[in-house]
């Protein structure tokens, strides 16, 4: 039972990042567009062309997330929420150049247009974890610290 605990004690915004990101996956799977051509009608999957690497960092996503709803994350605090943005950034990123992409494809299937939707929803979220953490400030302050020499 901790992990019911654990999840029930996540913050709304964190529940929707997760549960934007886990429902982003099953749609992967949805049909995103049809061609017809000559009587013969395909669909396609979010696991065509382009769609293969937004789902696969999804993937690396949820298993970061995953391991820090675990508490076995090697970084934790604001620093495992910096991290997870930008996680998630990427994954709205190559989510909407693979929506731009499949615009032109044929009719757009269901799978689509709800994809559309949970990226919106994981680019919320995700923004919303960003500022949360610090935001800009949280990030300049982690690059200067990077950037002092080692103390001997």
């Amino acid at each position: 039972m901790p992990v019911q605990q654990d999840l029930a004690a996540l913050p709304t915004t964190k529940k929707l990042f997760l549960g934007s990101a886990v429902l982003l996956l099953v749609d992967s799977f949805l049909p995103w567009y049809h061609v017809s051509f000559g009587g013969v009608s395909v669909s396609e999957g979010g696991w065509h062309q382009f769609g293969s690497i937004t789902w696969i960092v999804l993937i690396a996503l949820l298993v970061w997330e995953g391991v820090r709803i675990a508490g076995a994350a090697p970084i934790e605090g604001r620093r495992a929420d910096l991290f997870s943005s930008v996680g998630a950034l990427a994954v709205v990123v190559l989510g909407v150049i693979f929506v731009l992409q499949r615009i032109s494809d044929g009719s757009l299937g269901f799978g689509f247009f709800l994809g559309v939707i949970l990226l919106v929803g994981l680019g919320y979220s995700a923004f919303q974890t960003f500022q949360a953490s610090g935001g800009a400030e949280a990030v300049r302050h982690e690059v200067d610290e990077r950037r002092k020499p080692p103390v001997v």
